[in-house]
């Protein structure tokens, strides 16, 4: 693994390339949960990198911000959450450091990402001008509707649990209206009884609506991993 290190605004990021043995592919940009770059993100990059794959974890909080507590996890994602703007400018200043750093190696970037990070990775996908596909796994789905991609021929896949409390049917409808109203080439699978998390197994909490579903995290990956390689 090596580290790469950027600084933004006087904060510093430390993203993590984890290599795989196939120079030919994409870069798999992979962004994290609030929780930030943990073991979960880790595996998925072991994961990766087992089809070959070169793997960015994405730093997307930076070094200074605590991550620890459910309260600082808050914070952090509501500073990130509290303008739109901001957040499209945060996610090119790291698609520019990517690019100026490794981006010659690579003919073209995937992202993929887990509830924040999945709606960073769809952001990807209309921002990034090298991006040939976006995927989002129980994506917080909030796109701005005047977004239009910087490459048109981007393919974008969501992964959405139907009983995410933190995904509206009036929000899937409006996400899914916009990407035909572009005409791009999408797709959307809602997974009955899955809630926010699915692909996460260290949480259960149905309760609150997050909650770890075996069937669904394994149906998602394959459905990921044969859509990845058409890119």
């Amino acid at each position: 693994m090596k580290t790469l290190q950027q600084t933004i605004a006087g904060r510093d990021y430390q993203h993590q390339l984890h290599a795989g043995n196939d120079n030919n592919l994409p870069l798999m940009l992979v962004y994290s949960t609030w929780a930030g770059i943990t073991h979960f993100e880790q595996t998925i990059a072991s994961r990766l990198n087992v089809l070959g794959y070169d793997v960015l974890l994405v730093d997307l909080f930076s070094q200074q911000v605590p991550l620890n507590t459910l309260e600082e996890r808050r914070a952090a994602l509501g500073e990130l959450m509290a303008d739109m703007n901001h957040l499209q400018q945060h996610l090119q200043a790291i698609e520019s450091f990517i690019e100026a750093e490794v981006g010659k190696d690579y003919s073209s970037l995937i992202s993929s990402g887990y509830c924040f990070g999945g709606l960073c990775s769809l952001l990807s996908g209309f921002l990034f001008k090298r991006i040939s596909a976006s995927v989002s796994f129980h994506a917080l789905l909030k796109l701005p509707e005047s977004l239009t991609p910087a490459n048109p021929d981007v393919r974008l896949l969501v992964l959405n649990g139907f009983r995410d409390p933190m995904v509206s049917a009036e929000e899937r409808a409006r996400t899914e209206a916009h990407f035909d109203r572009l005409g791009l080439d999408w797709t959307m699978i809602n997974y009955g009884r899955a809630m926010h998390s699915f692909a996460l197994p260290h949480v259960n909490m149905p309760e609150n609506g997050t909650c770890h579903d075996a069937a669904t995290d394994r149906r998602s990956w394959q459905v990921f991993v044969d859509f990845i390689q058409e890119a």
